[in-house]
């Protein structure tokens, strides 16, 4: 964060006084959405520095879920156990789908609670869910044999495809 120019917290809405949390959000968005292109990013920051604010965002948010990275716990871990009742969820809804139930189910979250999905499905990238990320899981029928299988879409792109047990 103090690569960043005064001006470019500015015009990027960092806060004066903020948490460490928010600063490190409002960072890897801005960074993401500058460098998500595939160029260079801004400020001279570099990839290691852009992962290690990645790393910091990940142990607060770490700490808001009650555990401390420091004591040598595996921060995937955590975040794929914090979205233990997200996954849950989601696959109560496809097994509903599955039976008959409404076809559409619309979840929204933050970017903490993305990142954490992304995690469980083991889909993570390494780098901060950028603004207004998606995720969707489809639940699918091939014509051929009535076979359902499961595609999960990351902004628009297919991530995954994973059988379906009905």
């Amino acid at each position: 964060i103090a690569k960043v120019p005064a001006d470019a917290k500015d015009a990027f809405g960092f806060p004066s006084t903020a948490v460490p949390l928010k600063d490190a959000l409002i960072a890897l968005d801005s960074l993401n959405r500058a460098g998500g292109g595939g160029g260079a990013l801004p400020w001279g920051v570099t990839e290691p520095e852009l992962q290690a604010l990645d790393d910091r965002a990940a142990a607060e948010v770490a700490l808001l879920l009650g555990v401390d990275l420091g004591d040598g716990a595996d921060p995937d871990e955590i975040l794929r156990l914090a979205a233990g009742p997200l996954v849950a969820d989601v696959l109560a809804g496809l097994d509903a789908a599955a039976r008959g139930a409404p076809r559409l189910r619309l979840l929204s979250g933050h970017d903490t609670t993305v990142k954490p999905f992304l995690v469980a499905l083991d889909l993570y990238d390494r780098r901060w869910p950028p603004f207004c990320a998606c995720i969707i899981v489809e639940l699918l029928r091939r014509k051929a044999d009535d076979a359902l299988a499961v595609r999960i879409l990351y902004n628009g792109k297919t991530a995954a495809t994973a059988s379906a047990a009905a």
